[in-house]
Parts: C-alpha cells; structure tokens; sequence
C-alpha cells in the first residue's frame, strides 16, 4: 500500500486538523451562549437547551449512516461535503428570527459535522502508514479538544459584542476557510475500496457489538460520564449568571478553559496501562469527578473552579481509557465499535441537558450535584464490571 510522503503527510495533517478545529467550533459553540439565548427568545433553561444540545444528538444519530456512505463514495468528498455546507447553515442561522428555525438549523448543523466525525480517523488509518498513525491520531484528537474549548470560547464573544449574531458570523469566515484547505491540501485517496453499502451486514456487526459482554458498559461510560460532565457546565452557565455571581457570557465561556487540565490527564492515560488496568484507572478517574462535583457545591468562584478542575482531570481520563478499551476489546469490524462509541458519547453529551435543567429548575445545583454522583457511582461499578469480566476471561 502507499502512504503519503513527507510532503503530502504533513499538508494532509495540517489540513484535516484545521478542519477538525473548526468542525467542533461549530459543534459547541452555543453552549456558553445558553443564558444569553434564553433571554433573547424568551425560553427557559430546558427548552433553550435545545439551541445547542440539538446538533450532538443529530451528531450522534448521523455517525453510522455517514460512515456507510463513506463507503461506497469515499472519505474525502464526504468530508469535503461536510465542510461545505457549514458556512450556508451558519448563514442561515444568521437570518433566523423563529427560535424553531434556529433550532432545526443546529439539528442539520450536527447532521452536517457527523460526515466529517464519522471518516476522517478512517481516512487516516488508509492513508497514513502505521509509523506516523499514532502520532497523526493525536494530533487529530488535540484539535478536537482545542476546537471544542475555541468553540465556547467564540460563544463568549456574543456579549462582549451585545450580540448573539458575532460568533456565527465568526464561524462562518473560519468555516469557508476550513473548507477550502481541506479541498486545497487533502491528497486524493490511494488506497480506498468502495464497498456497496449493506444495511443487513451492517446491523449483524453492530448488534455483535451491542452484545459483546466487555464493550456494553464501555459504551455506558461514554454515555453516562459526558452526558454528565458536559452538562453540569451547561447548568452551571445557567447558576453563574444568576446572583450572586452575575457572570457574562465570556466569563462563562472561560470556565470551559479547565478541558486543558483534562487533556493533560488524556496524554497521562497511557502511562496509566504500563502499570494498572484500564477499568482501574476509569474509577480513579470517576473519583476525581465525584470530589470535584462535591466541591463545586462552595459558594465561593475559586472554588468552583478547583472542582471544575478535578472533574476535566477525572473525565479525560475515563474518557480515554474507555476509548482504547472498546478498541482492543472489539475483535472484529472496529471501525463499527468506535462508531458506537461514539455515538453513545455523543447522545449522552445531548440528553443529559435534558435530565439536569428540570433538576436545576426543581431542586437547584444541590440536586443536581447529587443526581451527577449518583451517575458517577455508576461509572465506578461499570468498570469493576469491567474488570471482573477480563479477569474471568483470562483465566478461562
């Protein structure tokens, strides 16, 4: 098989990060903007949720159905195609006056980013020789974490601006540029087979998956942990701007500045397995998010941001260590194995918003907290799960 040369590997790299960076600003780039918007549409906390928790779970719906087309049409104009439309969708949003338009726009934003989410780790795993794979992929997964934190950081300029309208204005400017690299740079594929799409193949892989007693609580985790973790800052936008805080949207947008913390926690997860077990180091770091929820119950902002802290260090790492798990774990066809990790991740990132504010309506961030740890809780016994199965198989 050829691989690309120096050249082409780092024009390639260059143009696949960038489009990552941009792919996840425009998936969270409502997030922090969440008080701001409510106020702007005249919503509540739930229902303005919906401004940004619509595109991940259209993210996470459209995952699979990309990743099958990709294979009958090819990586590269799928992603290209994905690029491309998102400059038109944030125009549109743009021109939106109807909070039911905005809404429907950001579920087609997450239809749009799922093609490039969905083939870009495959276009590298063809392209790129096994050498620099592992390299190419974590710099792939850092642009996702900065692209996710420059994304609500862009958020936050709304109310430096007193406008709701200055972010996706951004987005799409950075948008037409990610695409027209990812065209300029991108090399045609050398060595994709075009498969004929097969819905019947496709379901026996994934239910094998769905089935496999080592990857059901796997894919549980992803769920469980981001649709918490993600969403206390969501509920925490909403607890800051309130008194006796009164943060501004930008102020808001520099909590998400702790991910950095995570993702050193993320790079440190692989030293982790040169000494203990994968499941082990999930429920440490399920321990550091129960301590860090805990304290973010203080009143006091420094505070809340030391928990903050904890929590990005404790879900990096859970998140990381489940991520390798599904893929050593899945024997067979783990292109599908990721993809349903994936989409569990991405689904738990889109519903969990929905449990949390009512909470928050209901109870205040108390309740909420204590809901988190009883997720949390959860994370620790599906990972002793975990363990007890791989110590049952290996001496089997």
């Amino acid at each position: 098989m050829a691989h690309l040369d120096g050249r082409n590997y780092y024009r390639a790299l260059a143009a696949l990060t960038l489009a990552a960076m941009v792919v996840f600003c425009n998936l969270y780039v409502a997030q922090p903007m969440l008080p701001q918007l409510a106020d702007t549409f005249g919503l509540d906390a739930a229902t303005a949720n919906w401004l940004h928790a619509g595109a991940p779970l259209a993210l996470a719906l459209s995952l699979i159905p990309w990743a099958m087309l990709s294979d009958a049409l090819g990586r590269r104009p799928i992603m290209l195609t994905s690029l491309a439309s998102l400059p038109l969708i944030n125009l549109a949003i743009l021109a939106s006056s109807q909070v039911e338009w905005f809404i429907a726009l950001r579920i087609l934003h997450g239809m749009m980013l799922a093609g490039f989410v969905a083939v870009a780790a495959a276009w590298m795993s063809e392209e790129i020789g096994a050498a620099r794979l592992p390299a190419a992929m974590g710099s792939y997964v850092a642009a996702n974490a900065v692209g996710g934190l420059s994304g609500r950081l862009i958020g936050g300029l709304s109310s430096q601006f007193d406008s709701w309208q200055v972010p996706f204005v951004t987005l799409v400017i950075l948008s037409c540029a990610a695409a027209l690299m990812l065209w300029w740079l991108l090399p045609r594929q050398q060595n994709f087979h075009r498969v004929t799409p097969s819905l019947q193949r496709a379901w026996h892989g994934l239910l094998g998956h769905l089935n496999n007693r080592q990857l059901q609580p796997a894919f549980l985790i992803a769920g469980i942990t981001f649709g918490t973790f993600v969403n206390l800052f969501t509920v925490l936008g909403f607890q800051l701007s309130q008194a006796p805080w009164h943060l501004t949207t930008a102020q808001l947008s520099l909590l998400f500045c702790t991910y950095l913390a995570g993702s050193v926690s993320a790079q440190l997860s692989g030293r982790w397995l040169r000494y203990f077990s994968a499941p082990a180091g999930m429920q440490t770091g399920a321990l550091l998010l129960i301590v860090g929820t805990v304290i973010t119950l203080s009143d006091d902002l420094a505070v809340i941001v030391l928990g903050l802290l904890l929590c990005s260090v404790g879900f990096f790492q859970v998140h990381s260590l489940a991520y390798s798990w599904v893929g050593k774990q899945a024997t067979t066809e783990r292109a599908k194995a990721s993809s349903l990790y994936l989409v569990h991740y991405y689904l738990g990132a889109s519903l969990g918003g929905f449990v949390l504010l009512p909470l928050w309506q209901l109870g205040g961030w108390p309740l909420v907290v204590a809901s988190a740890l009883v997720g949390y809780a959860l994370i620790v016994l599906l990972a002793h799960k975990l363990q007890l199965r791989a110590q049952v198989e290996s001496t089997a």
